[in-house]
């Protein structure tokens, strides 16, 4: 089930049909997801619901640290530090090297 949101009541806009999105299926590929905790448009436990329910996937393909989720206290935005997170992200995960 869906776990409650802030507001107490499901988290219907990220789960479907009271289940998580099934980001298992991206396994082995890098996944990140950046879900704030006080966004005013989207509910951040769907995500932690998804995500707890890809972890196992992830570890069965040997792939756990392909898979990342953060949950900044902050609203509906896209800040210096989560764009530098996915940066990093990405660089690791495409093996890429930024140059200075």
């Amino acid at each position: 089930p869906a776990r409650p949101s802030p507001s107490g009541t499901a988290s219907p806009k990220i789960s479907t049909a009271g289940r998580p999105i099934p980001i298992g299926a991206f396994a082995p590929r890098p996944f990140l997801a950046i879900a704030p905790k006080r966004d005013s448009d989207f509910d951040y436990t769907g995500v932690l619901d998804s995500i707890d329910a890809a972890r196992p996937v992830y570890v069965l393909h040997a792939a756990a640290g392909s898979l990342q989720a953060a949950y900044p206290d902050i609203g509906h935005s896209f800040p210096s530090s989560s764009r530098s997170l996915a940066d990093r992200f990405l660089d690791r995960h495409l093996k890429h090297v930024p140059s200075q």
